[in-house]
């Protein structure tokens, strides 16, 4: 199985060669000194594009080609017969980033190619729901929420749109160059 320095490295030349990876993961464990192991990933799973731990370390978070998230218990990750806690819809176009919150296992966002990003509320008990959407200009590539404050950040091609999901109003800054952002995060010195 190729590494993922090997990948990042393939896809980065002119002419990439093409992928012919297993249809498996790699199964890590998260608490205490099991080796990783290789599972198989049910046959209905359509790419998985991006993933996000909660901060509690109890679930998964992921993105798929289908449009949808599934939250996923961490516990439950070696059972090949897994299934989701529960699916999120409600994307246009594939989520291409999610993101819990650093410090709230309840809360992580998402943001499509479908230029929307949502906040999602997981309550540990009840049905999660979408707390807040809005659109911005361009695809969403990167995604981060402030640990303190009720903001996120999403970013789309040239413009960094910054969000307060609690009084729903948002603030766009268009940088002047012909770069796409790639990633959002907030700094450690600001929080």
């Amino acid at each position: 199985m190729p590494s993922t320095q090997s990948l990042l490295y393939a896809r980065s030349l002119p002419d990439p060669p093409p992928l012919h990876l297993p249809t498996q993961t790699l199964s890590l464990s998260l608490h205490g000194s099991a080796p990783p192991t290789y599972i198989s990933l049910p046959a209905k799973t359509k790419s998985t594009i991006s993933l996000s731990f909660s901060p509690d370390g109890r679930h998964i978070l992921t993105s798929h080609g289908d449009h949808t998230l599934k939250l996923t218990s961490c516990h439950q990750w070696s059972d090949p017969e897994r299934s989701p806690i529960c699916t999120l819809s409600g994307h246009p176009r594939t989520p291409w980033t999610v993101k819990f919150h650093p410090v709230d296992s309840t809360l992580a966002a998402s943001g499509c190619l479908g230029h929307l990003v949502k906040v999602w509320r997981l309550p540990p008990a009840g049905e999660p729901f979408c707390e807040d959407s809005f659109r911005v200009n361009q695809s969403v590539i990167g995604i981060s929420l402030h640990p303190t404050k009720p903001v996120l950040i999403a970013g789309a091609a040239g413009t960094v749109t910054a969000r307060d999901y609690e009084v729903k109003r948002s603030r766009s800054i268009a940088f002047p160059h012909d770069r796409q952002i790639r990633a959002c995060v907030f700094s450690g010195e600001h929080h």
